[in-house]
């Protein structure tokens, strides 16, 4: 064989293997699951994304599993050109599915291949598997030392949500604070879809004491690797009985890559456990009159609001248990019987702070005291027994006694009423009168028909249905809706959200202040070119305002904008330089304003 024949051999295979080789990217399917392991009852999110570079429309044909539900369907498509060095082009389509499965029975799951098909050609993706665990699987939590946190699996080390708890074991009533913390790689960009609720559990009390509106960023590290961590909430919980506890598994939802006109990928994540020992408490030491509310670091005070009182005037007493503690159901002294003194019952007040330290107040009786007797008399010293769980020891808190003087003898109580039944003394003759002496019957009035002003009533009412009729039409001719005013009122309304983006961006809310100006332009652009721009990519934006006239120095303004707006939407706390876009969003307004006039 001639060496030229070898080599036209040679191409046609390379022909042959670049055309199948073609043949097998013109269509490819890939599948994901949020999650491989669930509980009964998750939610985990199939992600699919099938590419074609031939023409037609990707059908994609999601499989039924039985085990799970389907909740909701998601889509979106893409359609992008390349064009190669020798003058050809290639256009590529791209559809994203997102699917939400709820798992329905525990087991391990097979899902099997998606199939994507776009005109004669067809592919399936690789099957998953999903493991779904029960509740009563679930492993109990694991204990972890005070202020720590469980390390990542090895699926866990770009994101993953944590406990932690300031101790571990307390005994019934003392305050253990608790805190839900997400820790992400800094190199990954992510953004909250959905915070769970602190839990509620069985046989425990819980205020939240911190839950913030804008996340606030530490770096630590966990297992040697730095994160960046945000705390989601803080919660205090005051146990109620003795013995083994759990914080039961929560699960954070989050999306990474997403901007503004959608896309993205969104993921969940799960807590572990965490074991908690509730002790009892001791016995020990304990007074007969402890009541097992009292559990704090706790001080007690009285006071009086006068010591020197007239007689027949009142004296309030102000009792006062202040400190670290569930103090909303901590329980006052009782005040005994007191010599010289009517005591009322008592008005009972709470003043609850949650601090980020944990709970903290006061829990106020003030009580009426009404003399009996004057001279120097003496409210006795009050006693309350609690069990402070820092020094593990029961105290018993006192006031000392209040020595009150009233001046003079209160008056006598006034005679009893008399009874019921008594005979009332005889009224005197020349005293008695009728019982009804006048009358205010009049004589009957005409009927209204009779009278003059009754016609002239009735001939008026459909003048001034008439009157009201024409009313009703020069307010709707005044009110209908015209192009002018139309064009008016977007420019009105562009003006009231460049106003809200200053605002916003004076106060420190950056990616806020990007959404109103996105918001003002989208509104303008729409109505000033007559093309819906909200739903375009930016790219496709820009396009749009090229094609109306608009320069290339506006075009390039606008895209920088929304690119900044864009990152700013879905990088937590992340608004560098909203203070100098401000001038440049009122200029791209003012052009865009003035573009789609000049249109007209």
């Amino acid at each position: 064989m001639s060496t030229r024949a070898m080599t036209a051999l040679l191409a046609g295979f390379a022909t042959l293997s670049a055309g199948a080789a073609h043949a097998a990217d013109a269509l490819t399917v890939t599948a994901e699951l949020s999650e491989r392991q669930v509980l009964v009852g998750d939610v985990v999110t199939l992600q699919i994304r099938a590419v074609a570079t031939v023409n037609g429309d990707i059908q994609v044909q999601v499989p039924r599993v039985d085990g799970l539900s389907e909740l909701s369907r998601s889509s979106s498509e893409g359609t992008s050109i390349s064009f190669s060095s020798v003058g050809g082009q290639q256009v590529r389509r791209e559809q994203t599915v997102a699917v939400e499965l709820q798992a329905d029975k525990a087991g391990t799951l097979s899902v099997p291949a998606v199939v994507a098909r776009v005109g004669g050609q067809q592919a399936r993706s690789q099957p998953l598997t999903l493991v779904v665990v029960g509740q009563e699987d679930l492993q109990s939590g694991a204990a972890v030392a005070p202020g720590e946190v469980v390390p990542p699996d090895p699926n866990e080390q770009s994101l993953f949500a944590r406990y932690r708890v300031d101790r571990s074991q307390a005994y019934l009533g003392q305050q253990i604070v608790v805190d839900l913390e997400i820790f992400a790689s800094p190199r990954g960009n992510f953004s909250l879809e959905e915070v769970p609720k602190p839990p509620e559990l069985d046989g425990f009390w819980s205020e939240i004491l911190y839950k913030p509106e804008r996340l606030t960023r530490s770096v630590e590290k966990v297992a040697g690797k730095s994160y960046h961590v945000y705390r989601l909430w803080r919660v205090a919980l005051f146990p109620l009985t003795a013995g083994e506890a759990s914080l039961p598994p929560v699960r954070v939802t989050y999306s990474t890559g997403r901007g503004m006109f959608g896309g993205g990928k969104r993921g969940r994540v799960r807590t572990k456990p965490v074991a908690l020992e509730i002790l009892p408490l001791p016995t020990q030491g304990r007074p007969s009159d402890f009541v097992s509310t009292n559990v704090g670091s706790y001080s007690l005070s009285a006071s009086v609001d006068a010591n020197k009182v007239p007689a027949g005037k009142a004296v309030v007493l102000k009792v006062q248990l202040r400190g670290d503690g569930n103090i909303k159901n901590a329980k006052l002294p009782e005040l005994p019987e007191l010599d010289g003194f009517r005591a009322f019952p008592p008005t009972v007040s709470s003043d609850a702070k949650p601090q980020l330290a944990g709970m903290t107040g006061s829990k106020t009786a003030e009580i009426l005291l009404m003399p009996t007797r004057g001279g120097r008399l003496s409210i006795p010293g009050l006693s309350l027994p609690v069990f402070d769980p820092v020094k593990k020891a029961y105290e018993r808190l006192t006031t000392p006694s209040i020595p009150v003087v009233v001046e003079g003898e209160p008056a006598p109580a006034a005679a009893p009423p008399p009874t019921v039944g008594a005979t009332p003394a005889p009224v005197p003759q020349d005293q008695l009168r009728p019982i009804r002496f006048r009358s205010d019957l009049l004589a009957t009035p005409a009927p209204p028909s009779e009278q003059a002003w009754y016609w002239a009533v009735v001939a008026s009412v459909p003048v001034l249905f008439l009157l009201l009729l024409g009313l009703e039409r020069l307010i709707r001719g005044a009110r209908a809706e015209t192009p002018e005013r139309r064009r008016r009122a977007v420019a009105r309304g562009a003006r009231a959200r460049l106003a809200e983006a200053r605002r916003l961006a004076e106060a420190g809310q950056g990616a806020e202040a990007y959404a109103a100006f996105t918001d003002a332009l989208f509104d303008l652009g729409t109505e000033r070119l007559q093309v819906a721009l909200r739903g375009l990519t930016t790219e496709q934006i820009v396009a749009t305002l090229k094609a109306r006239g608009a320069s290339d120095e506006l075009a390039q303004r606008v895209q920088h904008e929304l690119e900044q707006a864009d990152y700013a939407r879905y990088v937590p706390g992340v608004a560098s330089g909203v203070a100098g876009s401000l001038e440049a969003w009122e200029g791209i307004l003012s052009e865009v304003g003035a573009l789609g006039e000049k249109k007209r």
